[in-house]
C-alpha cells in the first residue's frame, strides 16, 4: 500500500516537475527549430569546373598485426634471495646498485681478501721454486745422458782392447804350444797332438 502524502507536499512536487519539463522543452526548441530552417538557396550548387574523383580498388593482403599494449606496472620478484659472500673480506668495487637489473653470472661486486692475497703470493713463490727444481732436473737429466754416452765409449773402448788381448794371448799360446812340441822332437806328448 502506498502512503499518501499530504496535498500541499504534492502540490510542490507537481510543480517542481513541471517546471523542470518547461525549461528542458525551451532548452531544446530552438535547435530543433533552427536546424530546420535551411532553404533551398543555402544547398551549394554543384560545379563542373572540379575534375570527378577516380576511386582505385586493391586487392586485399594478409598480414600479422603486431600490437603492443603498454600499461603502468611494478614487477616484483617471486623469490628474494640474500646474497652472502662464502669468503670474508671487503668489498673493493660496486658493479650493480640496488634496483638496477643484472643478468646470469654477472659480476656484482669485487672483493678484496687479504688473506687470500698472501696465500696466492705464497702459492706463486711455490710454483716458482718448483719450476727451478724442474730446470735443475732436467740439466741434472742431460748431464746424466752425457755421462751414460761416455760410460757406452768406455765400454766400447774396453771391449775393443778386452778382444785385442784376447786374440793377442791365444797366438801367443799357440807359439808357444809349438815350440814347446818342436822342443820335445819325436816324444809324442799327448797336448802336442
Amino acid at each position: 500500500m502506498r502512503p499518501e502524502l499530504p496535498r500541499a507536499q504534492l502540490a510542490r512536487a507537481s510543480w517542481r516537475l513541471y517546471s523542470l519539463l518547461a525549461a528542458g522543452t525551451l532548452a531544446v526548441l530552438p535547435a530543433l527549430v533552427g536546424g530546420c530552417r535551411q532553404s533551398a538557396n543555402d544547398a551549394p550548387a554543384p560545379t563542373t569546373d572540379q575534375p570527378a574523383r577516380t576511386i582505385t580498388f586493391t586487392k586485399p593482403e594478409r598480414k600479422t598485426i603486431h600490437r603492443e599494449v603498454a600499461q603502468p606496472g611494478l614487477i616484483e620478484a617471486f623469490e628474494r634471495t640474500p646474497i652472502v659472500a662464502r669468503i670474508p673480506g671487503y668489498v673493493l668495487k660496486w658493479n650493480v646498485d640496488i634496483g638496477d637489473p643484472v643478468k646470469k653470472d654477472a659480476i656484482l661486486a669485487e672483493l678484496w681478501v687479504p688473506d687470500m692475497v698472501s696465500e696466492l703470493k705464497l702459492k706463486e713463490e711455490q710454483v716458482q721454486q718448483v719450476q727451478k727444481a724442474l730446470a735443475m732436473a732436467t740439466a741434472q737429466m742431460a748431464t746424466a745422458k752425457s755421462q751414460v754416452k761416455e760410460a757406452e765409449a768406455a765400454h766400447s773402448r774396453a771391449k775393443y782392447t778386452h778382444d785385442y788381448w784376447q786374440g793377442q794371448s791365444a797366438r801367443f799360446t799357440g807359439l808357444v804350444r809349438l815350440a814347446f812340441c818342436t822342443f820335445l822332437g819325436d816324444q809324442m806328448v799327448t797336448s802336442c797332438r
